[in-house]
């Protein structure tokens, strides 16, 4: 469940304006989880060299072995790297 909020998270920064974000933010649950998992995050993309700022996300789902991948790519890139990937959560 938590892998799934920071992926919501990704995607609603890499994808979406500003505003989309900050409003967000002002549910107390979304709040917490962000202000708890950025720095993890923002770990991921300093192991593979990539910059947090500007992105482009891609998400895998193996059904077969119930594993997600999460994929991203710097603006302006040529190619996706993979950042990290996890049971899949239960649907």
């Amino acid at each position: 469940m938590q892998l799934l909020l920071i992926v919501f998270l990704w995607i609603s920064v890499s994808l979406s304006p500003s505003d989309f974000k900050e409003n967000q933010l002002h549910y107390a649950r979304v709040k917490a989880a962000y202000y708890e998992m950025e720095w993890v995050v923002k770990g991921y993309f300093s192991d593979k060299n990539l910059t947090y700022s500007g992105f482009n996300l891609y998400l895998r789902v193996f059904k077969n072995t119930q594993e997600l991948e999460v994929w991203a790519k710097e603006r302006g890139g040529t190619q996706f790297v993979l950042i990290h990937s996890a049971p899949a959560p239960a649907s």
